[in-house]
């Protein structure tokens, strides 16, 4: 029962000839309320209003979509439940069904615009790799993040989070410190940029000479 699904590529149509809907590029897609341009609450503009994103049906392939749209890399994670705090005007978009391989979100299946069944405590969010920044002897780097298989342990180790849990990346990645001299350090310490818009603390344990 109920009327169908419908792709969102018709309002991308109709943005193009009345400047409603959601288009590729420009500034009609952002990551909102994170630490910056790369993690935090996805949000879409529509009718000239910002607007957000239920989580029913959000997954890691529409946050790569995301992430892919924004220039952020991958997609580290696809939380939800307004883990970046609750939006406000309106929820534009709801059952989002990406398969991780369309070139922009409008190319998701999902319920027309402004149909949904949900408040802004069901806000959707992505994490991209671009929106992980590490602060280590004075300093915040960029990690380098690497597939699970290829990562070596005589050049760095996986950090161990002491809050959260290994849930925090995508499967096959984990999070290195690289470039680090080979040496014992007094103590190294990490900060994950994102979850709830403070940072999460990690821990490395010491090197060994």
């Amino acid at each position: 029962g109920g009327p169908p699904r419908c792709p969102l590529w018709p309002w991308h149509r109709a943005h193009l000839a009345g400047r409603h809907g959601l288009q590729r590029g420009g500034n009609s897609l952002r990551l909102a309320g994170g630490p910056g341009r790369c993690a935090g609450r996805v949000e879409v503009l529509h009718a000239r209003r910002w607007g957000t994103v239920c989580d029913d049906g959000w997954s890691l392939a529409a946050a790569t979509v995301v992430c892919r749209e924004l220039g952020c890399g991958a997609a580290l994670e696809s939380p939800g439940r307004a883990r970046y705090g609750p939006g406000t005007g309106p929820i534009w978009l709801d059952e989002v069904n990406c398969t991780g391989t369309e070139p922009a979100l409008w190319r998701c299946p999902a319920e027309p615009w402004g149909r949904h069944n949900c408040n802004h405590h069901e806000d959707a969010a992505a994490v991209c790799e671009g929106g992980i920044w590490m602060w280590t002897q004075d300093t915040w780097i960029r990690p380098t993040l690497l597939p699970a298989a290829t990562a070596s342990p005589t050049r760095a180790s996986p950090l161990q989070p002491l809050q959260g849990s290994p849930q925090s990346l995508a499967p096959g990645r984990t999070l290195h410190m690289m470039g680090f001299p080979q040496r014992r350090p007094a103590g190294v310490r990490a900060a994950l940029s994102s979850w709830d818009g403070a940072k999460e603390q990690l821990e490395r344990e010491q090197w060994e000479q």
